[in-house]
């Protein structure tokens, strides 16, 4: 989002200019409908219906994407953007060559994040025995909380397993 921070602002009763920003979030904001109104079908059904609206909206992101990029200034946050999902878009498209992942890895991100934040917290142990002391509990033998993330990918809240 903060590629959006860029857009000046309109006053009232001026004609509005669409940032690049703004269009690209907006063909993002399609893919993002698309998964809302598919998320309770079956796996099958999602596949599908990617191939059908998904492949080409993103087709039409990538082209539009290819046709702007070298029109916005280098350095800023929206070229960042832009050459970042260029660069990403093989991963990018990945969920629609199947139909039981999901657009965004959040889920993933979320899990992980208890594990990374304990991990940061380490660099600042006071002594040897307090940086033990705060890693002991992750990596004791428990009873994981699993959360379905990716298949294949078993994931706790205490990290990756």
């Amino acid at each position: 989002m903060e590629a959006t921070k860029g857009a000046k602002p309109q006053g009232k009763g001026k004609p509005t200019n669409v940032s690049k920003a703004d269009v690209a979030l907006g063909h993002i904001d399609k893919l993002y409908a698309i998964e809302r109104k598919i998320k309770a079908l079956s796996v099958e059904e999602r596949y599908r219906i990617r191939q059908e609206l998904s492949v080409p909206a993103l087709k039409t992101l990538k082209t539009w994407l290819e046709t702007n990029a070298g029109r916005v200034a280098k350095g800023t946050l929206t070229r960042t953007a832009m050459d970042y999902t260029l660069n990403q878009w093989p991963t990018l498209v990945g969920y629609c060559e199947r139909g039981d992942l999901q657009i965004s890895n959040v889920l993933a991100e979320n899990a992980i994040r208890p594990f990374a934040l304990g991990r940061r917290s380490w660099l600042f142990a006071d002594t040897s025995q307090g940086a033990r002391a705060s890693a002991e509990p992750r990596t004791m033998p428990h009873p994981p909380i699993w959360k379905p993330v990716f298949p294949g990918l078993a994931v706790s809240l205490f990290g990756i397993v």
